[in-house]
């Protein structure tokens, strides 16, 4: 959008700290009434899984017993409606979204905090490891739905080693994959609201 707007240029830093996928599949809007590209299906399904983790967040928030504004109850009952909307763009005939979501990582874009996490510690492994205090601060801010979900965020800032970071991604990663295998511990979840209401 640069030529529309006339700026010298743009600052995404935050904006890709918490998804360094942030301009993947970016490209021109058009007017065609043609079947979606491999560029706008994959966009359009990372649109839709964005709005699911908020979903989840909401459940998350619900099940612990907050009470959700009327927004956010209309926010849930649309669940299904995405799933199923985003079932039908997977089974499309875009060519090539079958690669975008589950090709190898050095093509792929990954639609899941989780995933980007995972491939940021892959990139790191492959060509320099930073201090630890690094590789927490980038992937708590990549995978914070999940991590926040699941209850690992307070463990994860306390990890000491790469292999910790690496074990603690896979269980969120694992939660997520079974559903019915996460059961939330309210009183952790009481302790962890005290400690983030003490640093605020």
């Amino acid at each position: 959008n640069l030529a529309t707007t006339g700026a010298d240029g743009i600052m995404s830093a935050e904006g890709l700290l918490d998804d360094p996928c942030l301009f993947a599949g970016s490209g021109s809007s058009s007017s065609s009434s043609a079947p979606p590209t491999t560029t706008s299906a994959a966009t359009a399904l990372r649109r839709l899984d964005k709005k699911l983790k908020a979903i989840e967040l909401l459940e998350a928030r619900k099940a612990e017993g907050k009470t959700l504004t009327n927004d956010e109850e209309a926010k849930l009952s649309r669940r299904k409606e995405l799933r199923k909307e985003r079932k039908q763009l997977l089974a499309s005939p875009a060519e090539g979204l079958e690669e975008a979501v589950a090709g190898p990582p050095s093509e792929m874009v990954a639609l899941d905090g989780v995933r980007k996490a995972q491939l940021y510690i892959e990139s790191a492994r492959k060509y320099w490891i930073p201090p630890i205090s690094t590789v927490i601060f980038h992937c708590r801010r990549i995978a914070k739905d999940a991590l926040t979900k699941y209850q690992l965020m307070e463990e994860f800032k306390s990890l000491k080693t790469l292999e910790e970071i690496e074990e603690c991604l896979q269980r969120a990663e694992g939660y997520r994959s079974n559903p019915g295998s996460f059961k939330m511990d309210k009183d952790k979840a009481k302790k962890e609201q005290a400690m983030r209401e003490q640093r605020a």
